[in-house]
């Protein structure tokens, strides 16, 4: 299972989620390779990379959850899907 951040609750500032840092989304895409589709947990595990490698950088984290971490990939996908639409 994913590891929660300190608190228990997932990364909130205030009432809505954290912004993504640029650590973070390097490590996001870094941990995506390492735990490709099919592997148990997948998210979890992604999550759980994230914040252990943040901690080691030790620099600013929110303490990703495994749903945050499926929702951030989704939201860079439908990003890169735009992108592609627009250089055609």
């Amino acid at each position: 299972a994913a590891a929660a951040p300190a608190g228990g609750g997932s990364a909130l500032i205030g009432e809505r989620r954290a912004p993504w840092t640029e650590t973070e989304l390097a490590l996001l895409s870094k941990g995506s390779n390492k735990f490709p589709g099919g592997v148990v947990d997948r998210w979890g595990r992604i999550a759980d990379f994230i914040n252990v490698e943040v901690a080691k950088l030790q620099t600013e984290s929110h303490g990703r959850t495994a749903d945050e971490v499926i929702a951030k990939t989704r939201d860079l996908r439908k990003e890169l899907e735009k992108r592609a639409a627009r250089q055609r």
